[in-house]
């Protein structure tokens, strides 16, 4: 710095943990030469509190992004399980000319697919009603002593 006659600025902590932009330049005398340094220490101890609090804050909005793109995936899987089998029953209904009793069993597997995606579609409502605060909780007293 005194070297090269420029300016230099670094972020310093003191020994309480306090944060400070401390600012060095050269001080000239009459014929331009250095003859010295000035320092100047600003306060920047809230800006770095609020700079960790933001990137605490960003961390976890990320966390959160994350889970939600995992839970998307596992729900479209999810989702999709039942139509496949849907899908398979109707395709074998009409191009096996099943019997009675190959049809009762695919028209049951058509109905648990159906009731299992009833399920699912009812879960993730349920989880949007959670989210955005409108789950309605109907509360009662129980005796588990008779239950």
């Amino acid at each position: 710095m005194i070297e090269t006659f420029t300016a230099e600025e670094s972020e310093v902590q003191d020994r309480a943990g306090r944060w400070f932009r401390m600012q060095l330049r050269p001080f000239k005398g009459a014929d331009r030469r250095v003859e010295g340094v000035v320092i100047s220490l600003f306060d920047i101890d809230v800006l770095k509190h609020h700079l960790g609090e933001a990137e605490d804050g960003k961390r976890q909005a990320e966390s959160a992004d994350r889970a939600k793109d995992e839970f998307l995936a596992v729900l479209s899987h999810e989702l999709r399980t039942p139509l496949t089998a849907l899908v398979m029953q109707v395709h074998l209904l009409r191009h096996d000319g099943a019997d009675a009793a190959r049809r009762d069993r695919a028209c049951d597997a058509i109905e648990r697919s159906i009731k299992s995606q009833v399920n699912l579609v009812d879960d993730l409502l349920d989880v949007s009603r959670i989210v955005t605060g409108k789950m309605r909780v109907d509360l009662q007293r129980i005796d588990l002593t008779e239950a």
